[in-house]
């Protein structure tokens, strides 16, 4: 009897201490739920109701109070229409869905309808969650106003022909020639030396020594880019490119056409992105969180200061390492080791999707553990390529 009772005295305390857990766990999801910028809704298998948080009520018109209630017999929003629709095609096909929507005040959000899988990877629902894209749809704008500007400037650019006879030194050329630089035709030098006399001091020599490779027949072509001077003292920047087209007998050149360019809005456009270039490396090496990139190899090639800081190594020690090098020690929260394959990178490498919240132990040697939560994002070329990835971090 009394091995009975210490039995069940046992049993009881281990019952106590899962109740425990469920109910810690429980409470980090609610406050996960209420303080995430996030918004998350949660169905269960007859579609209805199990989770929501104000985030979504802010988006929607799901009230927390609705919980239990089937999501069809709730009008969601009405920029998304197709609501669900999407949920049962995801709940038929078991594909996720990707939307952008407006809402009523003119945030942009990502809504993303995925399948709810259990422990056993079993579907036990639905998940759909609502990211503020705001910002990036803002900066999206931003750079494809700039890229239209940079088309406009190639589509629509100044530019002109012109035609130098060697023999003689003059040069025929179109109008425009002139006239992007402020002279009237007439005003315009037709000798080419004294069109040379016009470029830029520092752009001089090697614009000449250009030239005379092509007509000693060193190079196929002439290209060059260097600044001119215009009538009112300024320079613009001209792309001019051409080639022989004309031989005497002796197979001398005597004749050169080619067209040229003011770029002038185009230079000014790679100094201006240039420097936001710079300052959006500044602000990254700043940020108070822990940033790294990774090649597609694998291998980090850059990690911002807080993530130096977190390490507790310096910048040469860091790229000097792959993701998964061994120095790390890299363990889940058992202390167990984790494979290659399973990595956050790997997984962003094998999908081109982002990773979010991925938890991992790092170690130095002779160091505890460090717990981290990591999220990241795929960085493709406009060919769709994948170039690498961009990693967040924070310690948990």
């Amino acid at each position: 009897m009394q091995s009975v009772k210490e039995e069940l005295y046992s049993v009881n305390n281990e019952h106590q201490t899962k109740i425990e857990e469920l109910v810690r766990l429980n409470n980090d999801l609610s406050n996960l739920m209420k303080n995430t910028e996030i918004g998350a809704l949660y169905l269960d298998r007859k579609l209805c109701i199990r989770k929501t948080n104000q985030k979504v009520s802010e988006i929607t018109n799901i009230m927390e109070s609705d919980v239990g209630r089937p999501i069809s017999h709730i009008t969601i929003m009405e920029r998304y229409p197709d609501f669900i629709e999407d949920i049962n095609a995801v709940v038929a096909d078991l594909k996720s869905i990707d939307k952008e929507l407006v809402d009523t005040k003119g945030r942009t959000w990502l809504a993303r309808i995925r399948p709810y899988r259990n422990e056993y990877n079993a579907v036990d629902g639905i998940i759909v969650t609502f990211v503020d894209i705001t910002k990036l749809k803002e900066k999206e704008l931003a750079l494809s106003s700039l890229n239209r500007r940079l088309d406009s400037a190639m589509t629509y650019s100044n530019i002109a022909w012109w035609e130098w006879d060697v023999v003689t030194g003059q040069v025929l050329f179109h109008e425009k020639k002139a006239t992007m630089l402020g002279y009237s035709i007439e005003e315009f030098p037709t000798d080419v030396y004294e069109i040379c006399k016009l470029l830029h001091p520092e752009d001089y020599e090697q614009t000449m020594e250009a030239m005379r490779l092509h007509i000693e027949g060193k190079t196929e072509s002439w290209e060059i880019k260097y600044r001119i001077k215009r009538k009112d003292e300024t320079y613009a920047w001209y792309y001019d490119r051409g080639r022989i087209t004309q031989k005497n007998a002796l197979g001398k050149p005597i004749m050169v056409v080619g067209t040229v360019i003011d770029i002038s809005k185009l230079e000014a456009m790679e100094q201006e992105i240039s420097g936001q270039q710079q300052t959006l490396k500044a602000l990254i090496d700043i940020s108070p969180v822990a940033m790294t990139h990774v090649d597609s190899q694998g291998y980090i090639i850059y990690a911002n200061q807080k993530a130096q800081q977190l390490f507790g190594m310096t910048l040469l020690e860091i790229i000097d390492r792959s993701y998964e090098h061994y120095k790390w020690h890299i363990t889940d929260r058992h202390g167990n080791s984790i494979p290659a394959e399973a990595l956050p990178f790997s997984q962003i490498k094998k999908t081109h999707q982002p990773v979010t919240n991925y938890e991992h132990a790092i170690q130095h040697e002779g160091q505890e553990a460090l717990m981290l939560s990591i999220s990241g994002i795929p960085i493709m070329s406009a060919d769709g390529i994948f170039e690498g990835a961009m990693f967040y971090l924070e310690k948990i």
